[in-house]
Protein backbone atom coordinates (compact mmCIF):
# COMPACT_ATOMS: atom_id res chain seq x y z
CA UNK A 1 0.00 0.00 0.00
CA UNK A 2 1.19 3.21 -1.03
CA UNK A 3 0.31 6.47 0.06
CA UNK A 4 0.33 9.27 -2.23
CA UNK A 5 -0.46 13.28 -1.74
CA UNK A 6 -2.82 15.21 -4.82
CA UNK A 7 -4.39 18.48 -4.04
CA UNK A 8 -3.77 18.40 -0.50
CA UNK A 9 -5.12 15.12 0.24
CA UNK A 10 -3.76 11.64 0.81
CA UNK A 11 -4.18 8.94 -1.98
CA UNK A 12 -3.98 5.62 -0.79
CA UNK A 13 -3.26 3.19 -3.54
CA UNK A 14 -3.52 -0.65 -2.72
CA UNK A 15 -0.89 -2.71 -5.78
CA UNK A 16 -1.29 -6.13 -6.25
CA UNK A 17 -0.04 -9.31 -8.43
CA UNK A 18 -3.07 -10.88 -10.13
CA UNK A 19 -2.27 -14.30 -11.62
CA UNK A 20 -3.83 -16.15 -14.51
CA UNK A 21 -2.45 -18.95 -16.91
CA UNK A 22 0.52 -18.23 -15.72
CA UNK A 23 0.55 -14.74 -16.78
CA UNK A 24 1.20 -12.05 -13.87
CA UNK A 25 -0.61 -8.60 -14.27
CA UNK A 26 0.15 -5.41 -11.69
CA UNK A 27 -2.85 -4.20 -10.55
CA UNK A 28 -3.54 -0.93 -8.81
CA UNK A 29 -6.68 -0.20 -6.71
CA UNK A 30 -6.75 3.99 -6.70
CA UNK A 31 -10.00 4.27 -5.29
CA UNK A 32 -13.34 2.46 -5.21
CA UNK A 33 -14.22 3.40 -9.09
CA UNK A 34 -10.78 3.27 -10.04
CA UNK A 35 -8.43 0.69 -11.27
CA UNK A 36 -5.05 0.12 -13.46
CA UNK A 37 -4.07 -2.56 -14.54
CA UNK A 38 -0.52 -2.82 -16.56
CA UNK A 39 -0.39 0.99 -16.53
CA UNK A 40 -3.90 1.44 -18.23
CA UNK A 41 -6.54 3.37 -15.91
CA UNK A 42 -9.93 2.19 -15.98
CA UNK A 43 -13.20 3.61 -14.15
CA UNK A 44 -15.06 1.09 -12.64
CA UNK A 45 -18.34 0.46 -10.89
CA UNK A 46 -19.39 -2.74 -9.04
CA UNK A 47 -22.61 -3.60 -7.53
CA UNK A 48 -23.68 -6.81 -5.68
CA UNK A 49 -26.29 -8.65 -6.72
CA UNK A 50 -26.08 -11.83 -5.02
CA UNK A 51 -23.79 -13.47 -2.71
CA UNK A 52 -21.71 -14.75 -5.55
CA UNK A 53 -23.33 -12.71 -8.95
CA UNK A 54 -21.74 -9.15 -9.42
CA UNK A 55 -22.48 -6.17 -12.30
CA UNK A 56 -19.28 -4.62 -12.85
CA UNK A 57 -19.30 -1.59 -15.11
CA UNK A 58 -15.75 -1.18 -16.21
CA UNK A 59 -15.53 2.50 -18.48
CA UNK A 60 -18.65 2.21 -20.19
CA UNK A 61 -19.12 -1.27 -20.55
CA UNK A 62 -21.31 -3.60 -18.53
CA UNK A 63 -20.17 -7.34 -17.18
CA UNK A 64 -22.47 -9.95 -14.85
CA UNK A 65 -19.41 -11.93 -13.01
CA UNK A 66 -20.18 -14.74 -10.59
CA UNK A 67 -17.12 -15.22 -8.19
CA UNK A 68 -16.51 -18.09 -6.10
CA UNK A 69 -13.66 -18.45 -3.88
CA UNK A 70 -11.52 -21.34 -4.47
CA UNK A 71 -8.93 -21.06 -1.63
CA UNK A 72 -7.15 -17.99 0.37
CA UNK A 73 -6.15 -16.32 -2.35
CA UNK A 74 -7.54 -17.77 -6.00
CA UNK A 75 -11.21 -17.16 -7.15
CA UNK A 76 -12.71 -18.21 -9.84
CA UNK A 77 -14.77 -15.95 -12.62
CA UNK A 78 -17.65 -16.84 -14.74
CA UNK A 79 -17.68 -13.73 -17.07
CA UNK A 80 -19.98 -14.22 -20.81
CA UNK A 81 -19.66 -18.13 -20.36
CA UNK A 82 -15.75 -18.22 -20.07
CA UNK A 83 -14.65 -19.03 -16.44
CA UNK A 84 -11.32 -17.67 -15.24
CA UNK A 85 -9.04 -18.82 -11.80
CA UNK A 86 -7.44 -15.90 -10.85
CA UNK A 87 -4.92 -15.80 -7.75
CA UNK A 88 -4.62 -11.99 -6.28
CA UNK A 89 -1.70 -11.47 -3.74
CA UNK A 90 -0.05 -8.64 -2.89
CA UNK A 91 3.14 -7.75 -4.13
CA UNK A 92 4.99 -8.51 -0.74
CA UNK A 93 3.26 -12.10 -1.21
CA UNK A 94 4.49 -12.69 -4.81
CA UNK A 95 7.69 -11.44 -3.80
CA UNK A 96 7.80 -14.23 -0.96
CA UNK A 97 6.81 -17.39 -3.14
CA UNK A 98 9.35 -16.23 -5.42
CA UNK A 99 12.39 -16.18 -3.22
CA UNK A 100 10.92 -19.23 -1.73
CA UNK A 101 10.20 -21.33 -4.41
CA UNK A 102 6.77 -22.33 -3.33
CA UNK A 103 4.99 -21.46 -6.37
CA UNK A 104 2.59 -24.22 -7.86
CA UNK A 105 4.18 -26.52 -10.60
CA UNK A 106 1.99 -26.20 -13.57
CA UNK A 107 -0.13 -28.89 -13.98
CA UNK A 108 -0.26 -30.92 -17.72
CA UNK A 109 -4.02 -31.52 -16.79
CA UNK A 110 -6.29 -28.66 -15.88
CA UNK A 111 -9.44 -28.99 -14.09
CA UNK A 112 -12.47 -27.52 -15.18
CA UNK A 113 -14.96 -26.53 -12.33
CA UNK A 114 -18.45 -25.67 -11.69
CA UNK A 115 -18.21 -21.77 -11.36
CA UNK A 116 -21.94 -21.97 -9.43
CA UNK A 117 -24.26 -24.83 -8.24
CA UNK A 118 -26.43 -25.70 -11.16
CA UNK A 119 -27.98 -28.12 -13.76
CA UNK A 120 -25.67 -29.82 -16.37
CA UNK A 121 -27.82 -29.37 -19.55
CA UNK A 122 -25.80 -30.45 -22.20
CA UNK A 123 -22.25 -31.69 -22.80
CA UNK A 124 -20.68 -30.22 -26.37
CA UNK A 125 -17.60 -32.43 -25.85
CA UNK A 126 -16.62 -36.00 -25.65
CA UNK A 127 -13.56 -37.55 -24.29
CA UNK A 128 -11.00 -37.82 -26.20
CA UNK A 129 -11.69 -34.35 -28.55
CA UNK A 130 -9.27 -32.06 -29.55
CA UNK A 131 -10.27 -28.50 -27.80
CA UNK A 132 -9.26 -24.92 -28.26
CA UNK A 133 -9.53 -22.13 -26.18
CA UNK A 134 -13.10 -20.43 -26.24
CA UNK A 135 -14.26 -23.83 -27.37
CA UNK A 136 -18.05 -24.45 -25.52
CA UNK A 137 -17.96 -27.28 -23.08
CA UNK A 138 -20.66 -27.59 -21.02
CA UNK A 139 -23.86 -25.42 -20.88
CA UNK A 140 -24.94 -25.13 -17.06
CA UNK A 141 -27.88 -23.89 -15.78
CA UNK A 142 -28.19 -21.80 -12.77
CA UNK A 143 -30.48 -18.85 -11.67
CA UNK A 144 -32.93 -19.76 -14.67
CA UNK A 145 -30.40 -18.53 -16.77
CA UNK A 146 -27.85 -20.97 -18.93
CA UNK A 147 -24.36 -20.48 -18.63
CA UNK A 148 -22.00 -22.04 -21.57
CA UNK A 149 -18.35 -23.03 -20.07
CA UNK A 150 -15.97 -22.55 -22.01
CA UNK A 151 -12.64 -23.56 -22.51
CA UNK A 152 -9.71 -22.00 -20.76
CA UNK A 153 -7.05 -24.26 -22.27
CA UNK A 154 -5.90 -26.07 -26.07
CA UNK A 155 -5.78 -29.40 -24.73
CA UNK A 156 -7.35 -33.32 -25.28
CA UNK A 157 -10.47 -33.96 -22.64
CA UNK A 158 -8.86 -36.74 -21.10
CA UNK A 159 -12.18 -37.60 -18.17
CA UNK A 160 -15.96 -36.12 -18.27
CA UNK A 161 -17.03 -36.37 -14.56
CA UNK A 162 -20.74 -35.61 -15.31
CA UNK A 163 -23.72 -35.98 -17.14
CA UNK A 164 -26.45 -34.59 -18.83
CA UNK A 165 -29.35 -34.07 -16.60
CA UNK A 166 -27.04 -34.40 -13.08
CA UNK A 167 -26.89 -31.38 -10.66
CA UNK A 168 -23.68 -30.25 -10.11
CA UNK A 169 -22.12 -28.13 -6.65
CA UNK A 170 -19.87 -24.84 -7.00
CA UNK A 171 -16.21 -25.95 -7.40
CA UNK A 172 -17.03 -29.29 -8.38
CA UNK A 173 -14.66 -30.79 -10.76
CA UNK A 174 -16.71 -31.21 -14.24
CA UNK A 175 -14.05 -32.68 -16.39
CA UNK A 176 -10.05 -32.70 -17.39
CA UNK A 177 -8.27 -31.41 -20.00
CA UNK A 178 -4.84 -32.68 -20.63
Amino acid sequence: MDVYRTGGRNLIVIDFVAVTDGKKRNVSLVNEQEVIVENIRYKIYLSKINETVYLLKVNNKVYEIAVSQLSNETYSFLVNGYSYELSIRTKLQEKAIEILGKRKNDKKEKQIKAPMPGLVLQIKINIGDEIKVGDPLIVLEAMKMENEIRSQANGVIKEIFVKEGLSVEKNEILLNIE
